[in-house]
């Protein structure tokens, strides 16, 4: 999560426990990926596919369907910086789209890859941890 962004859950409540999960999940793929060890590897395979698994499935479709009735106007943040349209990045049905665009709809919520929403749907990180 970003140092100086957070998703402003509150906007969009049914968003937060899913995404708890979520990134629960990833905290799991990290926790075996700084470990050694022969079943280490096994683990930390099964854990990328549960977080890969839920994220595309769960998560990424909630994220379409909240947003894709907003079309918000997206910030690219690299590769070419600058301010994208809704349906240039995301405008085809969820099902056509790639793990990479289902990967980067989850990012939305970070606020910190290649696209970001508009800055209403954050809040500032030393907020968040004020209230």
């Amino acid at each position: 999560m970003s140092r100086s962004l957070k998703f402003d859950f509150d906007q969009f409540p049914e968003l937060e426990k899913i995404y708890d999960k979520y990134y629960n999940l990833y905290l799991k793929v990290l926790k075996y990926s700084m470990k050694d060890g022969p079943k280490n590897g096994e683990k930390m395979e099964k854990a990328i596919e549960e977080e890969r698994q839920y994220g595309y499935s769960v998560l990424a479709p909630i994220i379409y369907n909240i947003f894709s009735k907003i079309k918000p106007q997206l910030y690219r943040r690299i590769k070419g910086p600058g301010y994208y349209n809704w349906d240039d990045v995301f405008g085809k049905p969820f099902d056509e789209l790639d793990d990479s665009e289902k990967q980067n709809l989850i990012h939305l919520l970070s606020g910190e890859f290649l696209y970001q929403l508009p800055g209403k749907y954050y809040i500032s990180w030393l907020k968040s941890m004020i209230q």
